[in-house]
């Protein structure tokens, strides 16, 4: 299975994992990525950064807030942006509230404006929960 919606990577996605598994597959055979075709140019070290860790976080939640559900991760390159969606299913066993005094989101929201970029996430009609952070294609003026 590939990752849902994404044009710029090949990513394979594991199509199962334990119940109780804490970790994601770190094998370089289950996770690749390729270089974008094209006259688009890759984004700078410090937006791929922020998106990695924007994913990284995220997945973070998922497991601590979201046990048994399930996730897609989508990065999409678009004429202007960026955009990465990460949505997680919902969760098998409900964990009450979300609010845990943590400093995740805020510090996502804050690593995205340091790149020109936003982040949105909330929660879903149908139980789940997304994060969606978009990054300009091109750097500000004077960035």
């Amino acid at each position: 299975m590939r990752c849902a919606g994404c044009s710029a990577c090949s990513a394979r996605v594991p199509r199962r994992s334990t119940p109780h598994s804490r970790r994601f597959p770190t094998s370089r055979r289950s996770w690749r990525r390729r270089a974008t075709r094209g006259s688009r140019s890759a984004p700078s070290s410090a937006v791929q950064l922020a998106l990695y860790r924007v994913t990284q976080e995220s997945l973070s939640n998922v497991i601590r807030h979201a046990d048994g559900s399930s996730v897609d991760i989508a990065l999409r390159a678009l004429d202007d942006e960026l955009v990465l969606t990460v949505r997680n299913t919902r969760p098998s066993t409900p964990r009450g509230s979300a609010d845990h005094g943590g400093h995740g989101i805020r510090g996502m929201i804050e690593r995205m404006a340091s790149v020109d970029g936003s982040l949105a996430h909330g929660p879903d009609p149908d139980g789940g929960y997304t994060v969606t952070a978009r990054v300009p294609r091109r750097p500000a003026a004077g960035a």
